[in-house]
């Protein structure tokens, strides 16, 4: 098993240095519609059909699946722990987890139970518990392992003004720190207690990652790294046209085109390591 310092080595080692032009290697494809998909730092990929989600390795090779009832979408899903999966339905206002293997291990957690009649968005928390964004009342709550709830943040009203959409809102917690991103204000940034700290002016699109201190997201073609310390950003452009969203994950590019996922190995011709 990696410590601490290995781990923290492997992420730094795969972001690029901008300056110098990245270059890739090609792996795979696999020829997808589905829109949606994600990845995990065990470096599979999640495609979301509708009602059906598909776990495929870093070989485009699938390896198992998880189907709903076809009145139940999965609107939303956190592979942050690829051992418990967090998927989400609006329409029931419920959230369930799966195992490693696309097995539940919880039974649906309707949210309504709670008192939670309109949530926007849902994130898995490093804690085991999870973090939901209340769109009624404008909050994080976040619920424990016990799915008991402990933690609410203020109201931010203040962000929702002129009419801004909660609709396309992205939650996601990383390294402690929990982020929501509002398209048309940018990315809110709370403590595991879910005390505001600031607001990055990152205009995200679809989705974005968090990695080490980079806001990473994907848009116009190129990949941007927003650095949440410095303030700095930079952006290169993908190897492929007529992407429609990119991720990485270690040192691997993952790139949607409308009928096909491209994976590519990204190897720099000059590391941060080195620098």
């Amino acid at each position: 098993m990696f410590n601490g310092i290995n781990i923290f080595l492997i992420c730094i080692a795969w972001l690029p240095s901008i300056e110098s032009k990245p270059n890739f290697q090609f792996i795979c494809e696999k020829n997808i519609s589905a829109p949606f998909f994600t990845t995990d730092h065990l470096n599979n990929f999640y495609v979301v059909d509708k009602n059906e989600l598909i776990l495929f390795n870093a070989d485009c090779k699938k390896e198992r699946s998880f189907s709903t009832a076809s009145t139940f979408t999965i609107d939303a899903i956190d592979v942050s722990d690829p051992f418990k999966i967090l998927i989400f339905n609006k329409d029931f206002n419920q959230l369930l987890f799966l195992n490693n293997q696309l097995a539940r291990i919880t039974d649906p957690i309707t949210l309504d139970h709670y008192g939670y009649y309109t949530v926007s968005a849902v994130c898995a928390s490093a804690k085991g518990g999870f973090w939901i964004f209340d769109q009624a009342n404008l909050q994080l709550v976040y619920f424990n392992n016990d799915f008991k709830e402990q933690k609410k943040s203020t109201h931010l009203n203040s962000f929702f003004q002129d009419g801004t959409s909660t609709s396309d809102i992205v939650l996601l917690e990383k390294n402690d720190y929990i982020y929501l991103g509002i398209p048309e204000v940018g990315i809110l940034m709370f403590d595991h207690y879910g005390s505001y700290i600031k607001t990055l002016p990152v205009k995200f699109g679809s989705g974005f990652q968090v990695v080490n201190q980079d806001i990473i997201y994907y848009q116009s073609g190129q990949l941007f790294f927003y650095d949440t310390l410095s303030l700095e950003q930079k952006s290169f452009a993908l190897p492929v046209d007529n992407v429609l969203n990119a991720r990485i994950e270690n040192q691997l590019l993952y790139t949607k085109q409308k009928n096909t996922l491209l994976i590519y190995q990204w190897k720099n011709t000059k590391s941060l390591v080195e620098e």
